[in-house]
């Protein structure tokens, strides 16, 4: 029956093939092994699949959970590993066949997964159902209904909350569907000018951070986050549920802080050109670079100045929201306690002895001004330990609070005027409870300040042969001015007005050696990023290091 079905299909077809007794599926329909096997080569090659340094052992369907119509389901996917843990991917899935499957293919092949040969001769293709329209439609009301599709292991259940009703008005505006077309670890989709639906493709039992912490802002009126409106979650009987989406108020934006960072400085660099860069007496965002050097670096570098120091303000107001007394054991602050500087100290070791040994093991291959600034980090082993030492030996005197915990220019978007703060998710690397540990707000500043260096290397503009060496050293030169001054500007902006809370420490010297820590932190996980991933961009945290050592 499957060869003859495949015969048939469409000539250019150019994708795994497997037989299927009926559509839609449920676990015990025979076929749904095989189709566990082309979702499996689908999801591997996504930017959102989570394992790719890992060893596959099995994979197979865990649940399926379909529409009332039969339009569509729900996949979640289950993989476990030679480590001996199992992760869940969320497919979105439908079939088209006869007219319906060539228009698939010729309106929108990439969202193609398969060739389908059911028993009664059919033949179609099993496709990506997040770009179909009625799905994407079924999903937004789902939410607005509360509805709950039952699967054969668990439930999926969508919920709104009080918010919801007041983004979309009384006047019940006709929501036009849009699939997001960047590429992200979660896919994304646009309902007109009033939400945006965030579906998670990795399942995670517990708490998401990024629900619950939207929706504490959210019910705390801070005004600098897209507003919860729901939820979506899958949940087996006695066990945490797991977020498979979350709907929030789409905020109008000229794209995220990254690209609008990327633009100014871009023109920065146009305007200096052929100008030699003001010495920089230090690098360091808690030192001035001479009696003149605030007004100087804004007459230089002009309006992004007031930009850097309006997105610290908003810092500053959400790690202060954050903080609110009456949110409940989550939210309230905890001291740095002895146990928890001691943990941390392991971690920041343990991170610093794997970048090091990156760095020495591929050092060879490094070009020559690269190895030169990797010789100079290897000669601060010590000094960065004696860093990390003090952390774990000297009390604290400041709180703990829960933070943003991946915070960069990628995190946040610019309205055109202002910026609003996305993505509380953390670190995905991170498990959930890890990311829902309440650490030092100072933690999402050093972020941002890495991110102000990432920014300022990403816009230098090429200058092609070693002939231009001298030029290259000049416009780098102008890089580290900018992000000098842009991190001072930002730093002195945020301190102005989180200084007092009980998260920044009173002591100067305390709170310089926080920050330092949390630089150094980001900038080796950075590193051995890089090493492993982007070799020719190490020299950027390379760089970050040394200007604060």
């Amino acid at each position: 029956m499957a060869s003859r079905g495949y015969s048939q299909a469409p000539v250019g077809w150019d994708l795994p093939g497997f037989a299927l007794e009926a559509w839609p599926p449920t676990l015990n329909t025979i076929g749904v092994a095989r189709m566990a096997d082309v979702l499996t080569r689908f999801v591997l090659a996504r930017r959102w699949y989570r394992g790719k340094a890992r060893h596959l052992r099995s994979k197979r369907i865990h649940d399926i959970l379909t529409a009332p119509s039969g339009e569509w389901s729900i996949v979640l996917l289950e993989f476990e590993y030679e480590e001996c843990d199992c992760e869940i991917y969320l497919c979105t899935v439908a079939a088209a066949f006869g007219e319906a499957r060539d228009r698939v293919f010729g309106e929108y092949p990439e969202s193609a997964i398969a060739r389908i040969a059911l028993s009664d001769g059919s033949i179609g293709v099993l496709y990506e159902a997040i770009g179909n329209r009625s799905f994407s439609d079924a999903l937004l009301a789902a939410v607005a209904r509360e509805v709950t599709l039952e699967g054969a292991a668990g439930n999926l259940s969508a919920w709104r909350t009080k918010t919801f009703q007041q983004i979309v008005g009384t006047h019940q505006p006709i929501l036009r569907a849009r699939v997001s077309k960047a590429e992200q670890s979660n896919s994304s989709i646009f309902y007109g000018d009033r939400f945006i639906l965030k579906i998670f493709r990795k399942l995670d039992a517990g708490i998401n951070p990024d629900f619950e912490i939207g929706q504490f802002l959210t019910g705390r009126g801070f005004r600098y986050t897209p507003a919860v409106a729901g939820h979506i979650e899958y949940r087996e009987a006695q066990s945490e549920p797991m977020l498979a989406g979350i709907l929030q108020q789409f905020v109008p934006n000229q794209g995220d802080a990254w690209e609008f960072t990327l633009g100014s400085a871009r023109e920065f660099y146009a305007k200096t050109r052929n100008r030699i860069a003001p010495r920089l007496i230090s690098g360091h965002p808690m030192e001035e670079n001479g009696p003149q050097s605030a007004a100087e670096a804004r007459r230089i570098i002009g309006t992004y100045i007031d930009s850097a120091q309006l997105l610290a303000r908003r810092t500053a107001e959400m790690h202060i929201a954050l903080t609110d007394l009456k949110g409940g054991p989550q939210f309230a602050p905890e001291p740095f306690t002895e146990e928890f500087r001691i943990a941390w100290h392991g971690q920041l070791i343990r991170q610093m002895e794997l970048s090091l040994r990156l760095i020495r093991e591929k050092q060879a291959s490094f070009e020559s001004r690269v190895a030169a600034d990797a010789q100079k980090l290897l000669g601060l082993e010590l000094r960065i330990r004696e860093r990390f030492r003090q952390v774990c030996e000297n009390p604290v005197h400041a709180m703990r609070i829960r933070h943003h915990g991946d915070y960069h220019l990628g995190q946040v978007l610019w309205t055109g005027n202002d910026f609003a703060i996305i993505d509380f998710e953390g670190e995905p690397a991170r498990s959930l409870e890890e990311r829902r540990i309440k650490r030092s707000a100072l933690r999402d500043v050093a972020g941002m300040l890495r991110s102000f260096q990432y920014a300022a290397y990403f816009a230098l503009p090429a200058e092609g042969s070693a002939a231009d060496e001298r030029r290259t050293l000049e416009t780098e030169a102008w890089a580290e001015y900018w992000n000098a001054s842009v991190g001072r500007a930002f730093l002195s902006s945020y301190l102005a007005v989180a200084g007092g809370q009980a998260f920044v420490p009173d002591d100067t010297r305390e709170r310089r050696l926080l920050l330092d820590v949390f630089v150094l932190e980001k900038a080796l996980y950075e590193i051995a990023y890089e090493l492993n991933n982007r070799p020719h961009w190490v020299r950027i945290p390379l760089r970050g290091i040394l200007l604060i050592s």
